[in-house]
């Protein structure tokens, strides 16, 4: 007879060859602000300084220990020549990352409830937070690594070693939300009397060398995302708590599960709310911990009325999904357990749909066409960067198009070029269709008059009125490469068919140009 420890110790391994087969088959498909973070990490290693653009000293890399991470796989991987490689390598950290997340959190959950939980709760658990993670790692965000270290920093903390402070710390370098879980933490400490100075210090050493790092390089700790995003955006907060409720749980391509992730989301949050108060908080601290870590990430992005980006949403899912793993387990309310049930179904779903990409069906994946758009963003860089390595490139979309075309960007979102912020918000409807939309101001182009100009339709509703254009030769490329198109029923993205490129008259436009764009 097969034990049980054999049982689990099967799950995990096939758990393994699906998070590694599904970042295998997809790391292509990542999100294009990934490749924000991979050319700084670049620069950094050719120029010596971490900068998006040579000559504009701005904190454009978010979360600075995860650029100096890459920084570090990158100047590795030079030595063998395989910088051209760094995506595939970010992608096998992501998948170990994620993977010891899952072990790391299941073994905290046990900690807490002092117990082993059982195989089906096991298997609850694992498809769950597979399913919350795997969005970012496949994207190739630094999600992972920020919850891995976090979490690493809770287990010490909690079996009474200081130094699990020096994790929590440097956390909050690989995403700035973690500073809210790791205030609460400390706070949960103070409150039971069991916080004394070694954690803190440890906190603040793991701290300080980003902090000293970013006021050298950059003059401010604050990153310019954070300047530029609430100016350019300008959303009401009731469009950022749309934004919560409808796409926190990830999609699926397998049916329309919008209305149904709301209600489950919402029920997650009030259910154990309800209990906790119910039953008085009574040796359940750590529920409340963790609660109160989703909840206040979320009050965070409400207050700020932020733009909550895919790889955000694994910051406040996961840890209201534990809150609700350990009350069950802690209680055996049987209510939390259908839930938790509905729960997993709902994200497996989602997991059937990854799988089902994975094996060929790219179409199947919820975030395939982002993907597709980013993999048309490298391919025409790189075309337009061998053929105009002088010149600059104004874009609103600066992840993928930035990384292969090697020179300078303008950014008319203001991201990596803060004088465009001038020129926003743009209006809506007059300039753009909606708040969410990171347009590209007329006035700005008339400004800095680019060589080339990349954009979709959706961000250039607003020039395509204005006469500047009329200096310009445009070039239509499809949406998607080929491989991609026969994948795609509408073959659009935002409903356009083709990505402009506008070439500043007066520059060469080579025969041989036209025709490789046209036949990609």
């Amino acid at each position: 007879m097969i034990s049980k420890k054999w049982v689990s110790v099967s799950l995990v391994l096939i758990l393994l060859f699906l998070i590694s087969f599904f970042h295998i088959r997809l790391r292509d498909y990542a999100f294009d602000d990934a490749y924000i973070h991979f050319r700084v990490a670049r620069n950094f290693v050719e120029t010596g300084y971490p900068y998006y653009n040579a000559n504009d000293i701005l904190k454009v890399s978010t979360n600075t220990a995860w650029m100096l991470l890459l920084t570090l796989i990158y100047s590795s991987l030079q030595l063998f020549h395989l910088q051209e490689s760094l995506p595939l390598f970010v992608s096998i950290l992501n998948t170990l990352c994620t993977f010891f997340c899952l072990l790391i959190y299941l073994k905290l959950v046990e900690k807490i409830v002092e117990k082993n939980v059982s195989f089906t709760q096991k298997s609850i658990f694992f498809i769950s937070f597979t399913g919350l993670l795997l969005p970012s790692s496949i994207g190739l965000m630094e999600t992972p690594i920020s919850l891995l270290v976090f979490g690493l920093g809770l287990i010490l903390i909690t079996s009474q070693k200081p130094i699990g402070g020096l994790f929590i710390g440097i956390s909050i370098y690989f995403r700035i939300e973690m500073v809210i879980p790791a205030l609460i933490a400390f706070l949960f400490l103070l409150l039971k009397k069991q916080l004394n100075w070694k954690p803190i210090l440890w906190g603040l050493m793991g701290v300080l060398p980003f902090l000293v790092f970013d006021l050298y390089y950059f003059g401010t700790i604050i990153p310019q995302s954070i300047i530029a995003k609430p100016v350019v955006y300008d959303l009401k907060r009731s469009q950022t708590l749309s934004t919560i409720l409808f796409t926190s749980i990830p999609p699926t391509n397998l049916f329309d599960s919008t209305a149904l992730n709301a209600i489950i989301f919402v029920v997650l949050i009030i259910l154990v709310f309800y209990t906790l108060i119910k039953r008085k908080c009574i040796n359940l601290e750590c529920t409340l911990f963790f609660w109160g870590w989703g909840v206040s990430i979320i009050t965070f992005y409400l207050v700020g009325k932020a733009f909550v980006f895919e790889w955000y949403q694994a910051l406040y899912t996961i840890p209201l999904f534990l809150s609700c793993f350990i009350l069950y387990e802690k209680t055996k309310i049987k209510v939390i357990k259908i839930h938790l049930i509905v729960f997993s179904i709902i994200l497996s779903t989602g997991l059937f749909s990854t799988l089902l990409a994975s094996l060929g069906h790219y179409q199947r994946y919820s975030y395939f066409v982002g993907g597709s758009r980013v993999k048309t963003y490298l391919n025409v860089g790189k075309i337009l960067y061998a053929e105009y390595p002088d010149s600059d490139l104004l874009t609103s979309e600066i992840g993928g198009l930035g990384y292969s075309f090697q020179g300078e960007i303008i950014d008319a979102a203001g991201l990596a070029t803060d004088q465009a912020l001038v020129f926003h918000p743009m209006l809506v409807p007059q300039e753009r269709s909606s708040e969410g939309i990171g347009g590209i101001p007329p006035a700005f182009v008339h400004q800095v008059k680019p060589d080339l100009i990349v954009s979709y339709e959706h961000f250039i509703e607003a020039l395509l009125k204005d006469n500047i254009l009329d200096e310009y030769s445009e070039i239509l490329v499809p949406a998607f490469l080929p491989e991609d198109e026969r994948f795609s029923e509408g073959r659009t993205i935002w409903g356009s068919k083709y990505l402009r490129i506008y070439v500043r008259k007066g520059l060469p436009i080579s025969t041989e140009l036209l025709d490789y764009l046209r036949d990609e």
